[in-house]
């Protein structure tokens, strides 16, 4: 019958993969009988098998069989036996003495397989590593001061490259970039130094505007290999002129960093909101004075005490960001959101704050003398000895019930400030 012919072909291309897997463990067996004379002869036993095989297997693998290559022998085993009974169940045949030892070899065949295998995969697994921590020792060494710019430049994208290749070599990498980044930079020498120390500051500081070029490209949302959950420690490095526009800068230490005329065009300090303290990048102690910040989003950031004087932060979201003495003095803030920022004694003096929204925010002893406050929405805001003194409130949105500062009336319709005296100017200390 057709089912008959099929079941003995299984039943014939087992035993055939049996002896394929096993021809040296066969051998052997053989080998291990005793000599024609000695013993009354017999056949190859399952012991022979085992035991031949047992001499055949490689030491490594015998020593490193890990759990997941014992759960796959297991399984395979189970297999095997499994479909061999079923064949012989289906054609009602019983195992034979040739086939008992067939069925033991198949079985020890394919472990020994799978065994080798490993060993293969865990020598190459070494070997590889070994190649890839001989190769980052290099580039760090390559990556020294003492080494000319142009190698150092090298090493820079051949360090990116091996963190885009090995996820586990990312951080690391990162490490040894942002460190670089963190050691003192050579003051410029000015133009009337000589050629060569000129050249030298230049190419010392294209390295370093190298290497925030390549983690910025990493950092931003068009990256092929992104870089935005990684750890960046730049505490003190110096920054200025950097551009990290459009980064993701949610898991950057910038404390204590010079980040003056800085690049952070939409930016983002900010962490995910899940609470209402501020997440998101450390900028403690940073120098953000004059920097381009267009954009950033600050949300939640904590700006305390920070010098942002003369930065450009038009249209950049502040939300719950704590400003709490920061000096934003002739600070471009138009359009900006501080919608329930803490911006408890901060400086806004002489800043350009028109179409900013302040709702609901913390201005308790703000110095906002000189500012141009012109359509910003103050509904909610606090004002407590805050001062407003010379600044333009045309415009301006503002609570009924609250105070209205000397020289300014409400529109009823409208809800915005007006000058209550054309011939008067001025807007007067709040209390």
């Amino acid at each position: 019958m057709s089912d008959q012919f099929s079941n003995d072909n299984v039943v014939e291309e087992l035993q055939r993969l049996g002896d394929k897997f096993a021809q040296d463990v066969l051998e052997q067996a053989e080998a291990n009988l005793p000599p024609s004379g000695d013993e009354e002869d017999r056949d190859v036993t399952e012991e022979d098998v085992l035991l031949a095989g047992s001499e055949l297997m490689p030491p490594r693998s015998r020593t490193r069989v890990g759990p997941a290559l014992v759960l796959q022998f297991i399984v395979l085993t189970l297999v095997i036996v499994a479909v061999i009974l079923l064949v012989f169940e289906l054609t009602a045949k019983s195992l034979t003495h040739a086939e008992s030892v067939a069925l033991v070899v198949a079985v020890f065949g394919a472990f020994y397989l799978f065994s080798r295998l490993d060993v293969l995969r865990r020598h190459r697994s070494l070997e590889r590593s070994r190649v890839l921590d001989e190769r980052f020792e290099a580039m760090t060494k390559n990556l020294g001061t003492d080494k000319p710019a142009i190698v150092r430049l090298a090493n820079v994208y051949e360090m990116a490259n091996l963190a885009d290749d090995m996820k586990h070599y990312r951080q690391t990498c990162i490490n040894v970039l942002c460190g670089y980044l963190r050691l003192p930079s050579e003051p410029d020498p000015g133009r009337d130094a000589p050629a060569l120390k000129r050249r030298e500051f230049l190419a010392s500081r294209e390295v370093r505007n190298t290497i925030v070029r390549v983690i910025t490209a990493h950092l931003r949302p068009d990256a092929t290999v992104p870089w935005q959950d990684l750890d960046l420690d730049l505490t003190g490095a110096d920054l200025s002129g950097m551009d990290f526009s459009f980064a993701n800068l949610s898991h950057a230490d910038l404390t204590g960093a010079n980040l003056s005329h800085a690049d952070l065009r939409k930016a983002e300090f900010a962490g995910v909101p899940s609470t209402s303290r501020p997440t998101g990048g450390h900028l403690g102690g940073a120098r953000l004075a004059r920097a381009n910040l267009v954009g950033a989003d600050l949300s939640r950031a904590d700006l305390t005490e920070l010098d942002l004087g003369g930065a450009n932060l038009a249209d950049a979201q502040l939300v719950l960001a704590i400003l709490t003495k920061a000096d934003l003095g002739g600070a471009n803030l138009t359009g900006a959101n501080l919608a329930r920022a803490q911006a408890r004694s901060a400086h806004f003096g002489g800043a350009r704050l028109a179409g900013a929204d302040f709702r609901d925010a913390d201005l308790s002893g703000a110095w906002l003398v000189q500012s141009d406050l012109s359509g910003a929405d103050f509904r909610g805001a606090v004002f407590a000895q805050s001062s407003l003194h010379d600044s333009d409130l045309s415009g301006a949105l503002w609570d009924e019930p609250r105070f209205v500062p000397d020289g300014w009336v409400r529109d009823s319709d409208s809800g915005r400030l007006k000058r209550a005296d054309a011939s008067s100017g001025d807007a007067a200390t709040s209390t």
